[in-house]
């Protein structure tokens, strides 16, 4: 049986909202947001490979910001709004919007650039044998860098989460429970300086041309070596 597959990843637009504002605060906002930058190319370079990898897999750029559906950064691939509101919001309208056009919708943030392949592979061949089921790829500071699932999700599961918070990826597992959820390995997201250390131990020889200019800009600048 073919699944369609919603492979989309969340972004702000540089000039359109504020971009890193937390590790803004260490490096300044202009390395800041060249490190976005960096991020978000390897991102689309990930969902590239996925996309020439993975069956009936449909890459796409969730924007924040309606004005920029049309911006530069975006042509890559398909575009959609993420919705007003918060993150809770946001989280929830793509889901739910996703769902009724995709068997199999993935969530991806933009703060960990240094993720492979198999982040993606594994979850849409865990969820492809088990439907009611959800995948969460857990980061090292208490949320998660990826969700995936099949089945809807009530609306107050995404907006009763706590966000940035240590205890985010707990409190939204709470909520969706009794569902099982399967975890994949943990990564790093880089929201401050001193995350940087761990995305540039897990970007490796076999990473993407993409993922090695985000390692090489760290050791470049200092922040890591």
């Amino acid at each position: 049986m073919s699944f369609s597959i919603a492979c989309a990843a969340l972004v702000k637009t540089p000039t359109q909202s504020n971009i890193k504002t937390r590790l803004a605060r260490d490096i300044g906002k202009e390395h800041a947001e060249t490190f976005y930058l960096l991020s978000v190319k390897a991102m689309e370079a990930l969902m590239h490979n996925a996309n020439n990898n993975i069956d009936n897999l449909t890459p796409i750029w969730v924007v924040n910001e309606p004005q920029s559906l049309n911006h530069p950064l975006w042509q890559t691939y398909e575009r959609r709004f993420s919705g007003e509101g918060g993150l809770g919001e946001k989280l929830h309208h793509t889901y739910a919007t996703l769902q009724q056009h995709y068997d199999i919708v993935v969530i991806i943030g933009s703060d960990s650039p240094q993720l492979p392949l198999s982040i993606i592979t594994q979850t849409v061949e865990y969820l492809r044998s088990y439907p009611s089921n959800f995948v969460i790829g857990p980061s090292e500071d208490g949320g998660y860098y990826l969700f995936a699932g099949r089945t809807p999700i009530s609306q107050h599961v995404w907006l009763d989460t706590p966000y940035s918070a240590h205890n985010t990826r707990a409190e939204f597992l709470k909520r969706l429970a009794p569902s099982y959820v399967h975890e994949l390995p943990i990564y790093g997201d880089v929201d401050y300086v001193s995350d940087m250390q761990t995305c540039y131990e897990q970007i490796t020889d076999d990473s993407l041309k993409e993922q090695q200019n985000v390692k090489q800009w760290m050791i470049n600048q200092g922040y890591c070596r």
